[in-house]
C-alpha cells in the first residue's frame, strides 16, 4: 500500500523540523512550549494513520471511497450522487469503490468554501477520477475544503484498480462524492446522515 509506507513522506520536512524545535526547546527549559510541539507532531502521526483495510470483497457491492459523515444522497437521470463529508479527525484516505480501468482524471481548480455545504462545496477545487468497471462509469470526485488545500492522487490515467485499492489522499477537512449509474436492481444500503467507514462500509448492493 502506497499511504501505509510512505504517508509521512508528505510531510516530511515539517516532522524534521518539529523535531529539531522540539530538540532544542529541551535544551533551554522551554517545557511548556515542547509540549504544544509534541501535541502537533502527535496529531500529524494521527492524521496520517492508515485504518486496516477490508479484505473480505465482492463485486456484489460497491464500498465507500472514504471514511466520514453522509452529507447528501441524490438521484439524478443517470446517476446517485452520495456526498460523504470528512472531518478533521478522519482518515483521509480515499480508496476505489469498485474494480475497473480508470479512464480519465480530471483537475479542477476552484475556491475553498466549507466542503459540509453542499451548494457552495461544488465550487470548490476537486480532483475527478472516470472509473470504467463493469457496472458502468463510476466517479469519485475528492473536494478540497476550507483547510484541505492539497489533494494527492495515487492512481493514473490507463490504470486498471481493484476494489478498495488506495485512490488517494485530501489534507484535512474536506469531501468526498462517488457518482453511481442507476440500475433497477440496485438497493441503497445506507442514508444521510450515516458515519461511513471506508472499506468496511458497503453503500450499494446489486440484487443480480
Amino acid at each position: 500500500m502506497i499511504l501505509q509506507n510512505y504517508a509521512l513522506l508528505y510531510e516530511l520536512n515539517t516532522v524534521i523540523l518539529f523535531l529539531i524545535i522540539i530538540y532544542f526547546l529541551f535544551r533551554m527549559g522551554f517545557y511548556k512550549f515542547m509540549g504544544i510541539f509534541i501535541f502537533l507532531l502527535c496529531f500529524l502521526f494521527h492524521f496520517f494513520r492508515v485504518p486496516k483495510i477490508n479484505n473480505n470483497l465482492s463485486n456484489k457491492y460497491i464500498y465507500s471511497p472514504c471514511y466520514g459523515t453522509i452529507k447528501e444522497i441524490k438521484k439524478t437521470d443517470k446517476y446517485l450522487q452520495i456526498a460523504i463529508f470528512i472531518n478533521v479527525t478522519d482518515p483521509h484516505i480515499q480508496y476505489i469503490p469498485y474494480k475497473g480501468h480508470i479512464r480519465k482524471i480530471l483537475y479542477k481548480k476552484g475556491e475553498f468554501n466549507p466542503a459540509y455545504i453542499m451548494k457552495k462545496g461544488k465550487y470548490n477545487e476537486k480532483m475527478i477520477y472516470h472509473i470504467d468497471t463493469i457496472k458502468g462509469n463510476i466517479i469519485v470526485s475528492q473536494i478540497a475544503g476550507v483547510l484541505a488545500r492539497t489533494i494527492i492522487p495515487f492512481v493514473k490515467e490507463k490504470q486498471f484498480v481493484e476494489q478498495n485499492e488506495e485512490l488517494g489522499l485530501i489534507k484535512l477537512g474536506s469531501r468526498c462524492d462517488i457518482f453511481i449509474p442507476i440500475y433497477n436492481n440496485m438497493n441503497i444500503l445506507v442514508k444521510k446522515g450515516d458515519y461511513v467507514n471506508g472499506t468496511f462500509t458497503k453503500l450499494i448492493e446489486f440484487l443480480n
